[in-house]
């Protein structure tokens, strides 16, 4: 299932729901996460702003028979590659390039976003390299884990596995700072991979329960690109490849009308 990139006004935010067994009582509850966010090149965490208004989503996305996201390509080792993909005629607005740490289980409060990465955005690229040196790691409160409270902030991680979830996009720099923050994500978003980013600290392969909800094929140890598997009540996420290059689907500027394909992660 797919979404488009639309909203009200120019606000966006991408909506994930995701079962977590992860109540204080151990019992199972589920988590659904509001996404939209992202900041600095050295990848610093927000501070500020909780959400958006909209949905990124549409058509969008290779792959056949439920396995889109990654295609096989030139791609350096140890980098998550995205191919830019217009979605509409014009001329594409410069802009940054930004990947999001997020906690997809939003039972209780939910811990700001991390911002890993922001570097600028070349509209006239063909594709996109972000190498996983240079994405900083999701802090504890943003992994799936267990806890005993759906309180991230207060209720550690209580054991293995410990998963974090990145999301891709393209957003204008609005307030022209040379940065990007977890406003002008909210509000200024204009392209989204058609994948998400994963990391993990070892494999499991099968992912234990319940895990493999989101992770149908098994979590790779370090940090990798996880193509998006269709179909079902909600998108998945597949394990991806060495060397595969995922979509980056990128309208001409931000806009209500921008329906830029995006994950249907719910």
């Amino acid at each position: 299932m797919r979404r488009a990139l639309s909203g009200v006004g120019t606000a966006f935010v991408l909506v994930s729901t995701w079962a977590l067994a992860a109540s204080c009582d151990g019992t199972e509850t589920s988590g659904a996460a509001t996404s939209a966010s992202s900041t600095s090149a050295q990848a610093t965490s927000t501070t500020g702003g909780t959400g958006g208004a909209g949905g990124m989503g549409g058509a969008g996305g290779s792959g056949q028979g439920g396995e889109g996201g990654g295609t096989a390509s030139n791609c350096p080792a140890n980098t998550i590659c995205l191919a830019v993909k217009p979605t509409e005629t014009g001329a594409i607005m410069e802009g940054r390039l930004v990947a999001v740490w997020y906690q997809l289980n939003d039972d209780g409060p939910d811990p700001l976003p991390l911002i890993a990465y922001d570097t600028p955005f070349d509209p006239k690229a063909m594709k996109v390299e972000i190498p996983t040196a240079s994405l900083m790691a999701p802090n504890e409160e943003n992994l799936l884990c267990e806890r005993s409270c759906d309180d991230e902030a207060t209720c550690p991680c209580l054991s293995d596995p410990k998963v974090g979830v990145a999301l891709v996009f393209v957003v204008r720099d609005a307030d022209q700072s040379g940065s990007i923050n977890i406003d002008e994500v909210n509000t200024e978003p204009y392209g989204v991979g058609f994948m998400a980013i994963g990391r993990s600290e070892a494999e499991y392969v099968p992912a234990p329960m319940p895990f493999d909800a989101l992770f149908p094929e098994g979590i790779d140890k370090g940090t990798r690109g996880y193509r998006i598997i269709e179909g079902g009540p909600s998108d998945t996420l597949g394990r991806s490849k060495d060397g595969d290059v995922f979509d980056l689907n990128v309208c001409d500027a931000p806009s209500p009308e921008c329906a830029a394909p995006s994950p249907g992660l719910i």
